[in-house]
């Protein structure tokens, strides 16, 4: 990422990006992320791709897991994600990651791409390039919609939302995030 500040002081938004992205497969929900551990089992024992000639190692890393709102909020502003809060991610939830390439980042072949989600697909996961709006970095829970429609009602567990605003309260987060994650069978 950039190391540039603007010049008034604040932080350039690349630098807020980092500070604020969590690649930690422990915050996500613990039947996803024991699929997220066997899925990564194998990564480790996939070939290198060839296509064109030319052969690219298949090395995915985790780039994102959890995601809060103020990063959400930068990524829908930039017109990187289509949910304008974070409670409309299941990366919220910690029901997604993102995957890049270790090397190239987001610029892998098309072959990469297909390989990462038939490796998730085989674990019951679903990759968001087969989304008709082609998300190729994006894997998440497979028992799920493409979106968290319902979620956010399920994690305050009301009917109604008064604020959008994660629960301040640890405690009272964890047991919201434990409702959505039984609500998706991902406990």
């Amino acid at each position: 990422m950039l190391k540039h500040e603007i010049a008034d002081g604040r932080p350039s938004v690349w630098e807020r990006i980092k500070k604020l992205r969590v690649n930690d497969i422990c915050t996500l929900a613990p039947e996803f992320r024991y699929a997220i551990e066997r899925m990564q089992n194998d990564w480790k024992i996939s070939e290198p791709i060839v296509q064109g000639g030319k052969t690219y190692p298949f090395d995915p890393v985790i780039f994102e897991t959890t995601r809060v709102n103020e990063l959400q909020r930068i990524y829908f502003d930039q017109g990187t994600s289509g949910a304008q809060h974070a409670f409309y991610s299941w990366h919220f939830y910690g029901l997604a990651i993102d995957v890049v390439s270790a090397s190239m980042e987001w610029s892998a072949p098309a072959m990469w791409w297909t390989r990462l989600g038939d490796i998730a697909n085989n674990h019951g996961l679903r990759w968001g390039g087969n989304w008709p709006r082609k998300d190729l970095p994006h894997i998440q829970w497979g028992a799920m919609l493409d979106t968290p429609q319902r979620a956010p009602y399920i994690y305050f567990g009301a009917t109604v939302i008064q604020r959008f605003e994660r629960f301040e309260d640890e405690m009272m987060h964890r047991e919201g995030l434990m409702r959505v994650w039984k609500a998706v069978q991902a406990i």
